[in-house]
């Protein structure tokens, strides 16, 4: 069984700076880089069980994320 974002130790998180783009109930649809002109970023969903929304454009999860 996974472990939840709770049980990990806070020296196993990392910070990422991640705009949100979407999300659903479950999961997190982000872009950790800037749009290229004629270009979508690449979007990355994450699941809400293993990641923090600082609500401030980062994201805290384990490292291995």
């Amino acid at each position: 069984m996974s472990k939840s974002f709770d049980d990990y130790d806070e020296e196993e998180l990392v910070d990422v700076d991640a705009k949100l783009f979407s999300e659903t109930p479950d999961a997190y649809c982000v872009t950790i880089e800037e749009d290229k002109v004629g270009k979508d970023a690449t979007r990355y969903w994450i699941p809400k069980t293993l990641v923090r929304n600082n609500e401030d454009d980062t994201f805290t999860m384990p490292g291995w994320l």
